[in-house]
């Protein structure tokens, strides 16, 4: 059984070094911290707005999950998007 959760958000993106790489980290944590992830600079890949993607995850997870816990109240193809995404994020 795996008991690992995601590190707690929020998080936030941060520029790391000076060629264009962009990490992910705890928001309002000193860089000292640790990054989360770490995105290369590419100029092929839309990499700012990757990062703003993944460091909203743990709201978009949130809201995922209160919306199942509030199935009652919403429509069921609301329902059943929430829980196929917190399916994905949670393994």
């Amino acid at each position: 059984m795996n008991t690992r959760t995601h590190t707690t958000g929020p998080w936030e993106w941060r520029p790391i070094g000076s060629k264009g790489d962009i990490g992910i980290y705890v928001q309002y944590a000193p860089p000292s911290c640790g990054v989360i992830a770490r995105i290369p600079y590419t100029d092929t890949k839309p990499v700012a707005e990757n990062a703003r993607l993944i460091a909203a995850c743990p709201d978009l997870l949130a809201v995922a999950e209160e919306v199942i816990n509030n199935q009652e109240a919403l429509p069921a193809y609301l329902v059943a998007m929430a829980i196929h995404a917190v399916g994905r994020a949670k393994g």
